[in-house]
């Protein structure tokens, strides 16, 4: 009897140590089931009921455009272009050079490059824009205009739909798109002027030279007034020198434009720059040290060209801008912008 007991009492001891080691758990396990589930992407749980979430993706990327233009010929565009461009590579970003120009193309031998398409390839169908491009180092492509520039205002549908699907794909594969468009302030050039945010302005000391900078700019500021405008003067003497010719030139713009051209910087009289050109190479690459090339890093540097614009655009809506300023007569307009300063 007594042993019969003395089971019971460890029977009953056993069940109350389950009971309490069964609190716990049974706890954490209401817990659980009371505990909001981990939300599902794209799924959000609204007074019981599940909805479909929207979902803020990133913006897609687009390209900086930046547009190298001046009054006249032989100041140093194109050069300044190809050098800006290699400059660029260097700190890492992705650069497409367009040649815009269409009569005096010339940035492929300014980067020692002999390019076998162009954008009229493109138009026509036979090539695709990744065909056109054109390695010159690992980050910095050519892509040469060639006939087809003078063409994109008149581009029929379907050869406008096959520049813009090759075009957005320049969106993805470059952080910058240099444009070397010719100088003066013909249509076509006036036309690249007014389809992008950023535009360079290259000059030297030279009278003739700052009067014909002048005009590009009056005209910018008339068709495309919320652009940045910057300033570079050309084969100085010193820095004094290309200080006081933007100094000049905003004197003029501030009382006849209201407004002021932002001086980028300015570059040195250097006998290694006709040396490269000679050579076929961009002097930042064959003579690094060169006087002309600190003023490139400086010029790169002040602009903030090696990072993101503070106003992006992008490829496709500077084509569609370039597209509508082509088709659209503003001979007369021009004309008249340059006959009354």
């Amino acid at each position: 009897m007594s042993d019969q007991a003395q089971g019971l009492r460890v029977l009953a001891g056993r069940v109350r140590d389950h009971a309490h080691a069964a609190r716990p758990a049974a706890a954490a396990a209401r817990a659980r089931s009371s505990a909001p589930e981990a939300p599902v992407p794209g799924i959000a749980l609204v007074n019981g009921r599940l909805h479909a979430s929207r979902i803020r993706s990133a913006p897609p990327r687009r390209a900086r455009v930046v547009a190298v233009t001046s009054g006249k010929g032989g100041v140093g565009k194109s050069n300044l272009s190809a050098n800006l461009s290699i400059a660029l590579g260097r700190r890492g970003r992705r650069v497409v050079v367009l040649d815009a120009d269409i009569g005096l193309a010339n940035t492929h031998i300014l980067l020692g490059a002999a390019p076998p398409y162009s954008l009229e390839h493109v138009i026509a169908g036979t090539k695709s824009i990744r065909d056109v491009l054109h390695a010159v180092t690992a980050n910095v492509h050519l892509l040469a205009g060639g006939g087809g520039i003078a063409n994109i205002g008149c581009l029929t549908p379907p050869h406008r739909t096959a520049l813009l699907g090759g075009l957005r794909d320049l969106d993805t594969v470059c952080d910058l798109m240099l444009i070397d468009t010719g100088a003066g302030v013909e249509r076509n050039v006036v036309a690249f002027l007014c389809a992008v945010n950023e535009v360079i302005v290259v000059t030297t000391p030279e009278p003739t030279a700052i009067a014909n900078a002048y005009a590009t700019v009056k005209i910018v500021s008339q068709q495309n007034p919320a652009a940045r405008m910057m300033l570079v003067v050309n084969m100085v003497n010193s820095s004094s020198e290309g200080a006081a010719v933007s100094s000049r030139l905003n004197a003029i713009t501030r009382q006849f434009l209201d407004r002021e051209v932002e001086y980028a910087g300015c570059i040195p009289l250097d006998p290694a720059v006709p040396r490269a050109i000679r050579q076929r190479i961009p002097f930042v690459s064959c003579m690094p040290r060169c006087a002309a090339a600190a003023g490139i890093d400086k010029i790169v540097r002040r602009l903030g060209l090696a990072g993101d614009a503070p106003r992006p655009s992008s490829i496709e809506g500077f084509l569609s801008s370039v597209q509508r300023c082509i088709k659209s007569n503003k001979e007369a307009l021009f004309d008249a912008s340059i006959a009354n300063p």
